[in-house]
Parts: structure tokens; C-alpha cells; sequence
């Protein structure tokens, strides 16, 4: 139903915060006390942008619900099957065959052997200058998609495309605060005033642990993009929101040292729900997630939708600038303006990022994968369920009796062994006339097959046969290892469109708004490690150190982002490359043309090898001592540069 705005109205939480007031100080002199004219204009502009995006979205639910029956392999179970399963636990009932299960199994696992190889987001120079810079970089976001885990955000965003046709992330600049105990050195003043140290002592202090980009994911269900344009054109539309479910408490720590946070406190006042933050999907059929409170006066979770929106601000009325901007909103439970302010970022972009693989390019919001074959599971699912059905009526003996020769009551005991009276008049007659088995017959018999003829179909359909899933079927026939080199090939080809596609979509985009966060907002120095595709490069700087300790101004380079590769770093022939390696090796005219180590390299990589860099010789480089006058002369001659010069440093 749509969101009607009316302070006034009956329920509302504005009624809990009239008789309330904390002394917040808001960015640009706004007043954004709830219930102010400011804070009403933009809780009405984002929750009607929510709401009109969720009215374009909420189309697709039914189809997503369904496929999520199929990916938790659940079927409401009537009251019939209910009571056959409590009558005997050992009987099948209805299920769900995971076939697309299997499906979205394969498809993810390419992806993810694709897109997890470390370092996760790669970057190269422009200039020369930019050489070591731009190693620097890609070695600090490396360290933050570690310490942040974003493996798993990226999992899930491309599971998400998989099942309902797109996955979003967000990567928020978070710096993780805590504590850290040091030695304090504790002594007495001496004779003449100096310290005089006498041992250590401990204290705690505050700190930053690690700051970084925090990879955060967009639940479908709870998205809402701009339907105007497609998904994957974030950058062309008006806005693009998403509602969370926040922690209060977080929330209130955060607030401490975040000075974009405001008006927290209020929550405490409210329900703290949205009316738009409904559980639409079934991923969850036993209900087992649940938010509750612990008995104290604050609420333990509260929905805020956050919107990022291209505004001009006087249009709003929310300052004098007539020039569009991009804004960042949070509106907290439908009610609390919490957040209001330019992003201010450097790369001026809104930071969102969207796989939709199968995308047309003109859809709002594409067609998933497993909604185009979802048809085909539905058939499997009632084929093998009537199948089981027969089966189960079959198993139950039915008969057909003459109440007046037999003792129905007999009859119904289930239990073995039994005697089962006839009545009088049938005695001595026999039991020909008096009963009989009704003759059942399967006639669900050729399900199974149908199964496997569907299956089969399916999996065409995707592009994840038997043999991107591990199994080889027997056809009877010996298969070659040409045509096993070339069906296999064919197979992967279509795997590799899918991530070549959300590459350019989405790594890509995630990639640039890493590093330009991180040029911005980095304020730490920080540890890398020497070591993977940059080492040889690190390496004729910090010669034989393990770890470069780098600071904000070293990364402030040009560079550019190198497109991931579509393909998994195990695809091609290892034998064939191995021939390759032991002609080129032997012959000393292509020895002289071509890398020998980097052909190993790749060899290695064929065969499975991780972490090849850890096995290579390192050989220390040798320190030259020369006079005064001769440095100068070389700089002067521009052979050498001073240290500084190769991080690229401002004088």
C-alpha cells in the first residue's frame, strides 16, 4: 500500500517525539529536528522515491518466492500429507528436486573461481610515475577485501543474480574502532629535572584497528533502484535506495565518531519498523530469524532506508545551490531523518554496483536465470511428487469387502499377525466371495525418465551440463579426450559470457570506487605485504623487506583498472602447454623470444598450483656506495631519482 505522510494522523511516531528535543548541530545549517519543514520535505522525497520503486518491483516477488522454494527445497505440506507424516515419519511426502539447485551450484562456483583469485581488484598506472603507486594501491585494497571479508558480499551479490536476475553492492568507507593496550614507560624526576624512567606500566587506549571500504550487500527484496532505466545503469538514473535492518545500538556507536550521523537518539522513541520492510521472500520457511528485544527501554533494530539521489538543493529548499548534486539520505523507520548531505565524493559517482547477467539492456529489471527454466522444475517437481504418491497409495493395501461376511472392525487393525473374523453366515464358505485385493496399477511408472528427459533440457537451457558438474554419464560409447578437451570447452564458453558480462558490470565499477575511496578517506599508514604479481616491481624499492609501509600520499597516482579476466585460471590444456614449454625451452632461438618463467608460471597454474611467487629464489639486491659528487652528477644526468620521487610524492 502506498506511504501516506500525515504527522498528525492517529499511530503515527510523530506523536512519541513531540515532547522530546536533543541538541544536535546539522550539516549546512539545516534544521532537521523531526517535525521541522526541512526534515518533512525529505522524509516525503525519499519514502515516495522508496515507494514508487518498490511498486515497480513488487511485480517480480511471486516469481522470486517461488524460486526460493526451490533453493531451500521446500513445499508446503497439506493436511493430508501432515497426517501421513505424523502417522508414519518414514514416508516420503512432497519435495522439491534440487535440480536448479544443482544449476545455481555450477554457475556460482565458476563465478566464484573467477572472481576470488587474490588480489580480488587490480590496477596499473597510467605513467610511468604511476608504477609503484599504483602497486601500492592494489596491494592496501587487497588488505581490505581481506580484513572485511568481502569474498562473501561479492558471493552473495552474484548468487543474487543468479536467482532473482541481479545482485547489488555497496562499499562504504568504515573505519573499525577499538581499543589497544600499550607500555607506558612510569619513572621520577631526577635531581636536575630529568625523567628517570623506573618501569612500564599498561594503559588502554583508543584507536583505529583498520579502516577501508566495507563491501555491503543490497537484498533484492529490499532494493530500490530507479525503474526508469535498467538496473545495471546506475549512474544514468535519479536515485538508488535500499532498506536495512540496523542494529540501534550500532547505530549509537557509530554516531560517537561518525559526524554524518544525527538524530539517533530519537529512535529510541519509536517503533522503529517501516512499512516497506516486510520479509517478502521464503527463504527463511521455519521463520527461524527473528528480531526481539531484551527488556530495556531501547528497540533492538530499526529499519533505515538509505537513498542516494541526484537533487538540486534549492528546489528542495535545502540551500542555495541550482546545480544537481548527489545526495545521500537515511530515513530511520519511516519517521527520523538520520542522515542528509552531499556524498562529496571524488569519484562523483553513486556508489552502487549491479551484476544482471542476463540483462537485455532496456529492462528495468531483467529475468533471472533460474526464472527462465523454472517451468521445467516445476514439471520435475510433480512428476517425482506423483510418482511418490503412487507409490505410497500402492504400498497401502486396499480392499474390496462384504461388510456382511467379514468383521470390519478386524480388518482396520494394522498391527501383524492378526485374526480377522468372518461372520456366521460365511462360515465354512471360504473367503472368495468375501474379500479381495483391489489390483493397483502404476501408472506413474515412466515419471522417473520424464525426469531425466527434463533435466536434461534444463540444463541445456543454463549452459551447466554433466560435466561442469562433476559427473560423467555413460553414454556406452568411449569418449576421446579431443572430444571431451572440446565439449568441455564449449560448456565453459557460456559460463564465461555470464562472468564477462558481470565483470564489466559490476567488478569493474566496484574496482574504481575502491580505490577512489581509498585515495580519499585513507588516513593511516599501513603494512603490505611484498609479495604476488606486483613483487618484481615493489621489490627495486624496498629491496629485501617483506613489508612496505605505505601512507596516504603515496597512492595519490593515476591509474587505471584491469579488467578481469572472464576465464578460470585452470581453463586450457596443461598437456598441451607443457609440449609447448619443453620445445620453447630446448630451442634456443624461441628461448631468446619468449619468457620461459612466465610460460612456467602459466603452466603451473594449469595444472591447479597456488601461490607460485612463494617458491621464487630471492635474489638480494646490491647496494652501491658512491661519493657525493658522483650522486650529483647521475641525478643531474637523470640516471637516478631521489626515494621520494618514485612513490610520487608532492614536494
Amino acid at each position: 500500500m502506498p506511504y501516506i505522510l500525515n504527522p498528525n494522523g492517529e499511530g503515527s511516531n510523530y506523536g512519541s517525539l513531540l515532547n522530546v528535543s536533543y541538541p544536535y548541530k546539522y550539516p549546512i545549517k539545516m534544521d532537521l529536528r523531526p517535525g521541522s519543514e526541512q526534515h518533512g520535505k525529505i522524509l516525503a522525497f525519499v519514502m515516495d522515491a522508496a515507494q514508487k520503486s518498490r511498486d515497480a518491483l513488487s511485480s517480480r516477488f511471486q516469481i522470486w518466492r517461488e524460486i526460493d522454494q526451490t533453493m531451500t527445497a521446500y513445499i508446503p505440506i497439506s493436511a493430508k500429507e501432515q497426517a501421513v507424516r505424523e502417522a508414519d515419519s518414514t514416508k516420503p511426502v512432497s519435495i522439491v528436486v534440487p535440480t536448479t539447485y544443482a544449476t545455481m551450484d555450477t554457475i556460482l562456483t565458476y563465478l566464484v573461481g573467477v572472481f576470488m583469485q587474490s588480489p580480488i581488484f587490480r590496477y596499473e598506472g597510467r605513467g610511468p610515475e604511476d608504477t609503484v603507486g599504483a602497486a601500492l594501491l592494489e596491494g592496501i585494497i587487497d588488505f581490505q577485501t581481506y580484513k572485511f571479508k568481502a569474498g562473501l558480499a561479492l558471493h552473495t551479490m552474484l548468487r543474487d543474480m543468479i536467482a532473482y536476475g541481479f545482485g547489488g553492492c555497496t562499499p562504504v568507507w568504515t573505519q573499525k574502532m577499538g581499543y589497544r593496550t600499550t607500555a607506558r614507560s612510569t619513572g621520577i624526576s631526577g635531581i636536575f629535572g630529568q625523567f628517570v624512567p623506573t618501569g612500564y606500566t599498561k594503559q588502554r587506549e583508543p584507536v583505529v584497528l583498520y579502516e577501508g571500504n566495507d563491501l555491503r550487500n543490497i537484498d533484492p527484496y529490499m532494493c530500490f533502484p530507479d525503474p526508469s532505466v535498467s538496473i545495471s545503469d546506475v549512474q544514468r538514473g535519479r536515485f538508488n535506495g535500499w532498506l536495512c535492518r540496523e542494529s540501534l545500538y550500532d547505530l549509537l556507536e557509530r554516531e560517537d565518531w561518525d559526524t554524518n550521523l544525527f538524530n539517533v537518539k530519537y529512535l529510541q522513541h519509536i517503533d522503529g519498523r517501516s512499512v516497506l520492510g516486510i520479509d517478502e521472500s521464503k527463504r527463511d520457511p521455519n521463520y527461524v530469524r527473528q528480531d526481539f528485544d531484551l527488556g530495556d527501554s531501547y528497540k533492538s533494530y530499526v529499519d533505515v532506508i538509505y537513498l542516494y539521489a541526484k537533487i538540486i538543493p534549492k528546489r528542495l529548499g535545502l540551500g542555495k545551490y541550482d546545480r544537481p548534486e548527489t545526495w545521500l539520505f537515511a530515513v530511520a523507520g519511516d519517521s527520523v531523518v538520520i542522515q542528509a548531505g552531499p556524498t562529496n565524493l571524488d569519484h562523483d559517482m553513486i556508489p552502487v554496483a549491479y551484476a544482471a547477467s542476463e540483462y537485455d539492456g532496456h529492462s528495468a529489471v531483467p529475468m533471472a536465470r533460474l526464472e527462465m527454466v523454472h517451468g521445467m522444475q516445476k514439471a520435475i517437481d510433480f512428476m517425482y511428487n506423483s510418482h511418490i504418491i503412487n507409490i505410497r497409495k500402492s504400498l497401502n493395501n486396499m480392499f474390496v469387502v462384504d461388510p456382511e461376511l467379514v468383521n470390519i472392525n478386524d480388518l482396520k487393525t494394522p498391527s501383524p499377525g492378526k485374526i480377522i473374523r468372518l461372520r456366521k453366515k460365511a462360515w465354512g464358505k471360504g473367503i472368495a466371495d468375501a474379500i479381495s485385493q483391489l489390483r493397483v496399477e502404476d501408472i506413474t511408472r515412466g515419471n522417473l525418465l520424464d525426469v531425466g528427459y527434463i533435466s536434461d533440457m534444463l540444463e541445456k537451457a543454463v549452459g551447466t551440463p554433466d560435466l561442469l558438474q562433476g559427473v560423467m554419464r555413460d553414454t556406452g560409447d568411449r569418449r576421446s579426450a579431443t572430444e571431451f578437451r572440446e565439449t568441455k570447452g564449449s560448456a565453459l564458453s557460456r559460463l564465461e559470457r555470464i562472468a564477462w558480462v558481470s565483470s564489466l558490470q559490476a567488478m569493474q565499477d566496484l574496482a574504481l570506487l575502491y580505490a577512489s575511496q581509498t585515495q580519499q578517506f585513507m588516513s593511516q599508514e599501513t603494512y603490505v605485504k611484498i609479495t604476488g604479481r606486483s613483487e618484481e616491481v615493489l621489490r627495486g624499492i624496498f629491496q629485501d623487506q617483506q613489508y612496505a609501509l605505505v601512507d596516504p600520499l603515496s597512492i595519490l597516482i593515476n591509474y587505471d583498472v584491469i579488467a578481469g579476466s572472464a576465464m578460470l585460471p585452470t581453463t586450457g590444456d596443461a598437456g598441451q602447454w607443457a609440449a609447448m614449454f619443453q620445445v620453447i625451452s630446448s630451442n634456443p632461438e624461441l628461448a631468446g623470444q619468449f619468457d620461459i618463467m612466465r610460460i612456467f608460471q602459466y603452466w603451473a597454474r594449469l595444472t591447479g598450483a597456488k601461490n607460485l611467487e612463494d617458491f621464487v629464489k630471492r635474489v638480494p639486491m646490491q647496494a652501491q656506495v658512491l661519493p657525493d659528487e658522483e650522486v650529483a652528477a647521475q641525478a643531474q644526468a637523470g640516471n637516478i631519482i631521489p626515494m621520494e620521487e618514485a612513490f610520487n610524492e608532492p614536494a
